[in-house]
């Protein structure tokens, strides 16, 4: 008789039966990481050597762990890590390629689906996404030659094509809060990189002249808006930090480490990441209050953090000379608008497939030039994609959607909100410009393991638990070499 295969019990695709000590569960271990990526950071400012030396190392590390870890959290969190640290690269003129944070982020992500996981589970409407970016490239080619439309098609898409893959990868995986808290921190590391590098320049700038627009020297000499955002999407990681069952004291420590980021990003002046904050931190209060069991947690940070926000709000006004305050209630979108109408105005006429990825700002303003580039992601699309952008559309609220309603906790049902709305909120004035954007979307896809023993379970988790899950890296194996039991 032929020996019978091997069964192995299901385990969660990033989670090791044997727990490993975490260290974002030590304030100790916290600061060290905060403050060390905040003076690797300043020193990357200083020396253009040390930026590249330091993002080719963080690009390796992270394609060795893609390539040959066991470990498939270590090369989703190297992934994010890659993701988030992009403006930290640019801004530092770090000797990297300009899109290498969306396309390794992508890549990263590819080598671990195609090693680990078998088969893809969920994977249409992404995958179908994905498609939809691709008709429109032959007009491109067409409009602006081989050259010129190769290379804007290439820049054009390394976002939405890293947000798909971002959302494809993420579906597949299930992690405990420990791991997913582990993810959030590899975006708070770089965010607090940046934040240092535009400490540093607004304290050594002494006096500084603020105006009606966003302040170059309060960014870290780099643009506000990136930086803004980046900011941003740190501080609402770690809100979502301080939502979780880490012990209080970290919980605390995030907190502190938000209103660093928030403040930094309301020095620059630049509105979008903080009004991405706030869209991110309202509906993740939102979605509290709507849960039963999480009222009262939900209602004390909250209180916490509209607090701190009014101190920091207030001192930053008064040191901007009420710069802030004037800026804020400006309601100009800085052309934005004046952008998004022309792209309506471009769909109107290309209705099929559009004008081509890139190519819109050359046909609105008509000459070479960058400064008509989209600034919004949906309207780009429908200028750009044609009928194929309306469906692109109607996609990615779908990928949110179905994020949503596929949320197995109550913090998993944060997370989602959170990081999906900052994303959505910024895509509407930033297009997909930096990477984090396709991080934090990928992000909201992630499902929490309802059975992890750190979390308490509800009603809703109750319901979800015997829901089918991805395959784990164990039953791939088995199911593809069986292994037979003595």
């Amino acid at each position: 008789m032929s020996p019978a295969p091997q069964v192995l019990e299901p385990t969660n695709l990033l989670t090791n039966l044997r727990r490993r000590p975490d260290i974002t569960e030590s304030v100790a271990a916290v600061a060290v990481f905060v403050v060390g990526h905040g003076v690797v950071g300043v020193a990357m400012s200083y020396s253009t050597i040390a930026a590249s030396l330091v993002a080719a190392l963080v690009l390796g590390v992270a394609l060795g762990l893609a390539a040959f870890s066991r470990r498939i959290e270590l090369a989703v969190v190297a992934a994010i890590y890659v993701g988030s640290s992009d403006v930290l690269w640019r801004m530092t003129n770090a000797k990297v390629p300009w899109e290498s944070g969306k396309y390794a982020f992508g890549l990263i992500l590819v080598i671990v689906l195609a090693r680990f996981v078998r088969p893809l589970q969920r994977s249409f409407v992404p995958l179908l996404y994905l498609f939809v970016l691709l008709p429109s490239c032959a007009i491109a080619v067409w409009q602006l030659g081989p050259g010129l439309g190769r290379s804007e098609i290439a820049a054009t898409l390394a976002g939405p094509v890293a947000l798909g893959i971002a959302v494809l990868a993420f579906r597949q995986f299930i992690a405990t809060e420990a791991e997913a808290r582990r993810m959030l921190w590899a975006v708070i590391g770089p965010a607090s990189a940046v934040c240092a590098i535009a400490t540093k320049s607004t304290i050594q700038a002494g006096t500084i002249k603020f105006t009606g627009e966003s302040n170059f020297v309060t960014s870290g000499g780099y643009g506000p808006n990136q930086v803004s955002n980046i900011l941003a999407a740190g501080a609402v990681c770690c809100l979502l930090v301080a939502l979780s069952r880490s012990p209080m004291r970290v919980r605390v420590s995030a907190l502190v480490v938000g209103a660093w980021l928030i403040g930094q990003a309301l020095l620059t002046l630049s509105r979008g990441g903080v009004w991405g904050f706030i869209a991110a931190g309202v509906c993740i209060g939102l979605a509290g209050l709507l849960t039963s069991g999480t009222r009262s947690r939900v209602l004390v940070i909250g209180v916490v953090v509209v607090l701190v926000a009014v101190v920091v709000y207030s001192w930053i006004n008064l040191f901007t000379a009420g710069s802030l305050a004037n800026r804020y209630a400006d309601q100009s979108s800085t052309n934005r608008s004046d952008i998004a109408r022309g792209d309506l105005a471009l769909f109107a006429g290309n209705p099929l497939f559009g004008v081509g990825p890139g190519v819109s700002k050359y046909v609105r303003t008509g000459v070479l030039e960058a400064d008509g580039s989209t600034h919004t992601e949906y309207s780009r699309l429908l200028a750009e994609h044609g009928v194929f952008g309306i469906v692109a559309l109607v996609l990615l609220v779908a990928m949110f959607v179905q994020a949503l309603r596929a949320t197995t906790t109550t913090w998993n049902r944060f997370l989602t909100t959170g990081t999906g709305i900052y994303a959505i909120f910024t895509m509407s004035h930033s297009a997909t410009r930096i990477a984090i954007i396709a991080v934090l979307f990928g992000m909201a896809s992630l499902r929490i393991d309802p059975g992890d023993p750190e979390h308490e379970p509800t009603a809703l988790d109750r319901q979800v638990r015997a829901a089918p899950r991805p395959l784990s890296y164990r039953e791939a194996v088995a199911r593809r070499r069986p292994t037979a039991v003595r």
